[in-house]
């Protein structure tokens, strides 16, 4: 990914097992992965705004603490935890890009080397 997110604000913040920054949906994923609650927390398929999870996050070691040593989604210990309350969010709308293709990764390069419009 991409972001102008200022990731120093994430030094500060206290977390039980994760916070994640949520950005607006990408037409390559209009359902978004989470659900952004009034209170701050996170959660899977419940209520709140529908968001995606923008790569930046800060994670407690402890989130990783029953996982098997040979891989896993990501997926499955924030639900885990979520299913606790254990995960925070915040949304943020700033600059973000999913450079997951070559051809969002060109898009973005063709536009930061545009310039400010």
């Amino acid at each position: 990914v991409w972001t102008d997110y200022p990731l120093a604000q994430l030094l500060d913040r206290r977390v039980e097992l994760a916070h994640l920054v949520m950005v607006d949906n990408p037409a390559h994923n209009s359902g978004g992965d989470f659900c952004l609650a009034d209170d701050g927390k996170l959660n899977y398929g419940g209520s709140g705004r529908a968001l995606t999870f923008s790569g930046v996050s800060l994670i407690s070691p402890r989130l990783f603490e029953d996982c098997q040593a040979n891989g896993f989604p990501l997926r499955d210990p924030l639900v885990a935890a979520m299913q606790r309350g254990a995960v925070s969010g915040e949304y943020y709308a700033g600059g973000w890009v999913d450079v997951g293709t070559p051809e969002r990764l060109y898009a973005l390069e063709r536009e930061i080397l545009a310039g400010p419009v």
